[in-house]
């Protein structure tokens, strides 16, 4: 790749799932990420990014309903001490099926953020805290030209309160894809 790119990611995402009965299932997630930025103004934000998630959820309406609940804890070792941060993570949500082929989500997390050395011109450890709410659709496409693909929108809200000013924000986001499994 050449220094025109921005970051180079190298991730590994495994899980799996367990189904108890007929309406009860857990997973159990792990994402690990190296993360190699090619910008100079990026200096200090290369490092591993790692995470472990525990999901539970339980089906309603004949499986036509998923409620889900769930802790996760991640950590990211930047070459940067305050750029570095651990934390954990607790979200509900849920999927229902919604039309043929289509469902709808939704999900809020609660993160917390506790970055390591001392933040620049500031002189003081940060720690955040990011509430953070998701609602979208997805609807799978089995026939015509479309087929195999999904098209999936969402709205994200983020209130991301820190004890660094600057690092205080509420962000809304919206994205409209199209996304195909292989």
């Amino acid at each position: 790749l050449g220094d025109d790119n921005l970051a180079f990611f190298t991730s590994v995402n495994p899980g799996i799932a367990w189904q108890f009965g007929d309406d009860w299932e857990l997973a159990v997630d792990a994402l690990l990420t190296d993360r190699d930025y090619r910008g100079g103004d990026e200096i200090g934000r290369e490092g591993d990014y790692q995470a472990g998630t525990v999901t539970a959820g339980r089906y309603f309406r004949e499986r036509s309903l998923l409620v889900q609940a769930g802790a996760a804890w991640y950590q990211f070792d930047a070459d940067a001490d305050f750029l570095s941060y651990q934390g954990p993570e607790v979200f509900a949500g849920l999927i229902s099926q919604a039309w043929a082929n289509g469902a709808l989500f939704a999900r809020v997390a609660y993160r917390w953020y506790d970055f390591d050395g001392l933040q620049p011109l500031f002189d003081a450890e940060r720690e955040d805290e990011e509430l953070r709410a998701v609602a979208g659709f997805q609807h799978d496409f089995r026939a015509g030209w479309l087929e195999g693909w999904s098209l999936i929108g969402s709205w994200i809200f983020t209130d991301n309160r820190s004890d660094v000013p600057i690092y205080e924000y509420d962000r809304h986001q919206v994205s409209l894809g199209l996304a195909r499994g292989f």
